[in-house]
């Protein structure tokens, strides 16, 4: 009787003990989730910032007829389409301008330092 009794004491304390463990856990996975959530904001924002400046770059400097015709740059050269989706508009752009690179090389070499691509 009197094991029987200890048996289920320590049975008790293994499942309260368990529990209690469980909880831990969930809370870390949980504490590491909501951990997660904020660097992702944190980097969408931060990468939302930086295609708003290369936005603004393209805007005012690459597609502005004023500084293309005072730096030289080509006809030839894309133009940034403001469509309204920064992602895709700047990837886009992007993608033009590397194409151009490689088909305009020594006209990319007499601009490479305006453009700074």
């Amino acid at each position: 009787m009197k094991q029987l009794l200890l048996l289920m004491i320590a049975m008790f304390l293994s499942i309260a003990l368990f529990s209690q463990e469980n909880k831990k856990i969930k809370s870390k996975t949980q504490l590491k989730a909501l951990t997660t959530s904020k660097s992702n904001v944190k980097t969408n924002n931060d990468k939302d910032a930086a295609l708003k400046q290369k936005r603004e770059k393209y805007l005012n400097q690459l597609s502005n007829i004023e500084f293309r015709k005072q730096n030289n740059i080509p006809e030839n050269f894309p133009v940034y389409k403001d469509n309204g989706d920064l992602y895709n508009d700047t990837k886009q752009f992007d993608i033009a301008v590397k194409e151009w690179m490689q088909n305009n090389k020594e006209e990319y070499k007499k601009i490479k330092e305006i453009i700074n691509f």
